[in-house]
């Protein structure tokens, strides 16, 4: 016995509800995936205890300027784990990339982050840009 397309429609239809469902579970409980990777100094960061997190810069070491951080950081609340220079692909000679710093949220609270962009052989000159990022670190 063949049954009516008709009567396909409720198994078809709870099949594409559950589906939906999984796939918005994580906004309904509150544990998207949070970004970890920040470019935008007007945008704060939010960061868990003991999560890692990194700012990425443009820079261009063929100029002789790099990033450095422009003031001490909180170390109560964030530690510095390293950085490192990413090229733009494709490589080009004197094309720039970025400048990816990684950090790790240690304790609750709100720092803030300071870069400057400069050669440091250049100790009397101001900064090339400079840039501050605000970091709420949460249980």
């Amino acid at each position: 016995m063949r049954s009516h397309p008709i009567m396909k429609l409720p198994r078809v239809a709870f099949f594409i509800g559950a589906l939906l469902f999984v796939l918005s579970l994580p906004w309904i409980t509150g544990c998207a995936t949070a970004p970890t990777t920040f470019d935008d100094p007007d945008m704060s960061i939010d960061v868990i205890v003991g999560n890692k997190f990194k700012i990425t810069m443009r820079a261009n070491p063929t100029t002789g300027y790099k990033w450095e951080l422009a003031a001490s950081l909180d170390e109560t609340r964030v530690k510095l784990i390293g950085s490192e220079y990413k090229k733009n692909e494709p490589t080009r000679a004197g094309s720039g990339g970025a400048e990816v710093w990684s950090f790790l949220g240690v304790s609750e609270g709100k720092t803030s982050i300071s870069f400057q962009y400069v050669r440091p052989w250049e100790t009397n000159a101001a900064p090339a840009r400079s840039e501050t990022y605000m970091v709420n670190i949460r249980p």
